[in-house]
């Protein structure tokens, strides 16, 4: 009955932490579509949660891979639609990231590179200890991990204002779609927070 629990936990864990960047993954603006973020940046990050079904039985050094695989995929998805957006803009005459949707969208791209760039720093933390201490490394990527994703999300909340989204919904409809990606979100991110306070608690004894 334990194992038959966890199990219906972790399979729920998995599925509403895709549904997040799901309802998010296409922002609709005239009539193009771009994708934003994708399930798999949701993956990629609760990779290393123990509730996290088919990466149960790996090691976690074992995780570095799939998580740098699934995250650069992601920021790849992210380039394009930011790309995609920029070229429609041009063509129209319009200025690009002038909105609240634009400014943090290209705030959470940025620290998506900071992060990948950290990451590798993260990765070969042991072999740079004469530079500062490992957990140090560990702690700044996960918390640009952490704060791009988050950023990312509030991103393309504000983008659920604009569009074909907002003109085919009720108020009511909107905002519970808001409020549902936002507890989504906090609960994919509950074993980066754990890290991010462990690291810092040993950061600073």
């Amino acid at each position: 009955m334990k194992r038959l629990w966890r199990a219906r936990k972790t399979l729920a864990h998995s599925q509403w932490a895709h549904c997040a960047p799901t309802f998010l993954g296409v922002s609709q603006q005239g009539e193009t579509n771009y994708f934003k973020y994708v399930p798999l940046m949701a993956e990629g990050i609760i990779l290393f949660s123990t509730d996290n079904l088919w990466t149960q039985k790996l090691d976690r050094s074992r995780k570095y891979w799939p998580h740098g695989v699934l995250l650069g995929i992601s920021i790849a998805a992210v380039t394009a639609g930011i790309s995609a957006e920029i070229h429609r803009k041009r063509q129209s005459g319009r200025s690009h990231f002038v909105s609240d949707h634009a400014i943090t969208g290209l705030v959470s791209w940025i620290l998506a590179f900071l992060a990948i760039f950290l990451g590798s720093f993260s990765w070969h933390a042991q072999r740079l200890r004469g530079l500062a201490r490992p957990v140090l490394f560990k702690f700044v990527h996960n918390f640009l991990g952490v704060a791009c994703y988050a950023i990312g999300i509030a991103s393309l909340c504000l983008g659920l204002e604009m569009g074909h989204f907002a003109n085919r919904v009720t108020e009511t409809e909107k905002q519970v779609t808001i409020a549902l990606v936002g507890v989504i979100t906090c609960w994919s991110l509950l074993a980066a927070f754990k890290s991010c306070y462990n690291q810092l608690k040993t950061i600073f004894t």
